[in-house]
């Protein structure tokens, strides 16, 4: 019991160890060893991949908008975002998709448009005649429900 309350002390104090922020002019500790302190931490390369992915997400978004559907990226996170939503709920009319992927309906359907000529998605009407949109093989079995709250 002796020996595991040893480990335990080295682990605390491990885990207490006080680092410096990486920016040479600044002298602030970081939490938990991180190499920068909260002030600095957008220099984390990860941080920077994350905001880099974000603006480009942003300007293509921009270019679907005004220049329409010949600038989709199939493979940016917009589209990942359109098809997962569509694979894990099934059939979506255009305004609930610009709610859950929160974009104007413009460029929601600029991108449906280049999904549908790529053969990933077919447009239908619900009852309503509103525009709808599902995966053109999608298997309803892979949906996941949604909670009734």
């Amino acid at each position: 019991m002796k020996t595991l309350r040893v480990l335990q002390i080295a682990v605390e104090a491990s885990n207490t160890v006080v680092r410096d922020c990486s920016v040479e002019t600044c002298t602030r500790a970081t939490r938990e060893g991180k190499d920068y302190c909260t002030s600095h931490v957008e220099l984390h390369p990860y941080v920077r991949e994350l905001v880099q992915r974000i603006e480009d997400r942003g300007a293509e978004d921009d270019l679907v908008r005004l220049k329409g559907s010949s600038e989709v990226n199939l493979t940016g996170i917009t589209v990942a975002e359109i098809l997962l939503s569509l694979r894990n709920g099934g059939a979506r009319t255009e305004e609930r998709l610009t709610r859950e992927v929160q974009l104007d309906k413009t460029i929601i359907h600029n991108y449906l448009i280049r999904l549908s000529m790529e053969g990933v998605v077919r447009f239908g009407r619900t009852s309503r005649n509103n525009i709808s949109v599902c995966l053109v093989n999608h298997d309803p079995s892979m949906e996941i429900e949604e909670e009734v709250e």
